[in-house]
């Protein structure tokens, strides 16, 4: 009975090892998923009880002659229970060392946020954005402290040059840096289509790892991919939509003007108010980025006809551009209705020109509240910045220590709460948005 017995135990104890071994192999090798929490309370189990069995080895050996039998006194197996026991030490030791051991620099999950940032060029429309974007990032640290001790966030000037972004990730990618985050639509297109070729040709090992995330980024072409590129953001497709059809409930007969910013995400919102209204503008008036007040100016005196009524203007430009373009509106007696891209709702843009804004009809959008309600922000640029990057650190601690992948867990992400939303199949942001009317 007692042989029988033992035998028993002896082919439980190498089945369970054998075991053991095998998922550990699965995870580590293969790396197929396996929860992080269920392994390390498994390898706990199998530690205590190894010790426990060494413990009554030893005894038997030492004061019990009698029971010759027991099966851990046979040497191949007492040296098997040795060396599985250290070997769960091991796996011990790796998995909760992080836990006892302050993090250094060398731990840290490096984060590169691409911006433009030019206190030389601060006044520009694109870096007043920029500096907004900054912002968001100080709140999130100023609530979130403790992110730095796991993660380096490292800020780049883009330049707002294409190629320069290019360059900052490339060289990124070789240092191994696997998180990037970039802003403004110009760049964010073509890190979004240039992404993958750069992980491919300057990424070395865990090519599956990096990741692009887009935010204060709203045109529609902007190239999401699964499990790669990532967007957080209000998107050109749904504001400019929900605009033509606030526009064309109104039934009205004016002249509909764009004025619009010449580049992706201002050219892109022209296109989708088309669509949806299914009428073309009767003016387009195109600004370059950098142009200052005097020379937008010049450009709708040159493109509109003065001191005319019924009109309706379609504006879609970033920071004090929107300023610049209202205050030029009213200084040439344009009347008529403004449309207005979301960053008007900024409060430093908005307050500047509130006094003029009230002499005019005028509608933007506003992302929704859970509730219903409007979300009411004073910066809803900076309010992006530090939900993306805040998305972005929960999703990277959740694929961390749960089964879940990256996509999964930037997917399955609540974060933010404050605003209604969907992340669709590919990756790319819903924002659920509410037009707000202003009568003069």
């Amino acid at each position: 009975m007692s042989g029988n017995t033992n035998s028993k135990l002896g082919t439980i104890a190498t089945a369970s090892g054998a075991l053991y071994y095998i998922v550990t192999l699965i995870g580590k090798v293969a790396k197929v998923p396996i929860s992080k929490m269920f392994f390390n309370y498994v390898t706990i189990g199998f530690a205590i009880t190894s010790i426990v069995l060494l413990l009554i080895t030893l005894y038997k050996w030492k004061y019990d002659d009698s029971n010759e039998t027991f099966i851990f006194l046979k040497k191949k197996y007492f040296f098997g229970l040795i060396l599985f026991t250290l070997s769960l030490f091991y796996f011990v030791g790796s998995q909760f060392s992080s836990t006892f051991t302050k993090p250094t620099e060398y731990h840290k999950e490096r984060i590169v946020v691409l911006i433009p940032l030019n206190k030389n060029k601060s006044n520009e429309p694109a870096y007043q954005d920029g500096k907004r974007q900054a912002y968001g990032y100080i709140d999130l640290i100023e609530k979130n402290s403790r992110i730095l001790d796991n993660y380096e966030i490292v800020f780049k000037n883009h330049e707002m040059n294409t190629a320069k972004a290019v360059e900052i990730v490339a060289e990124e990618l070789e240092k191994g840096t696997n998180y990037f985050i970039s802003t403004m639509s110009h760049i964010s297109e073509r890190l979004s289509l240039d992404f993958e070729d750069l992980v491919e040709k300057h990424k070395h090992k865990d090519k599956d790892k990096p990741k692009l995330i887009a935010t204060v980024s709203s045109s529609s072409k902007i190239s999401v991919k699964t499990n790669r590129v990532y967007r957080f953001y209000i998107r050109s497709n749904e504001e400019s939509d929900l605009l033509a059809r606030y526009y064309s409930k109104l039934n009205s007969d004016n002249r509909l003007i764009s004025i619009t910013v010449n580049d992706n995400y201002g050219n892109r919102a022209r296109e989708i108010f088309n669509e949806t209204y299914s009428k073309p503008f009767d003016i387009n008036v195109p600004l370059e980025i950098k142009w200052n007040k005097a020379k937008i100016k010049e450009q709708i005196q040159k493109k509109i006809a003065l001191n005319t009524d019924n009109n309706t203007f379609f504006i879609v430009h970033y920071g004090s551009g929107l300023d610049n373009i209202i205050s030029i509106l009213y200084e040439l007696d344009l009347k008529g209705q403004l449309l207005i891209s979301h960053p008007i709702t900024v409060k430093e843009w908005n307050e500047p020109i509130e006094k003029i804004l009230s002499k005019y009809d005028w509608a933007t959008c506003y992302p929704e509240s859970p509730s219903g309600e409007f979300y009411k922000s004073e910066d809803i640029i900076r309010d992006f910045v530090y939900f993306t990057l805040h998305r972005l650190i929960k999703s990277i601690d959740d694929s961390k220590v749960s089964s879940k992948d990256f996509d999964t867990a930037w997917k399955k992400s609540n974060e933010p709460n404050r605003i209604k939303y969907k992340i669709n199949s590919e990756g790319d942001s819903e924002i659920k948005l509410k037009i707000k009317t202003h009568t003069k």
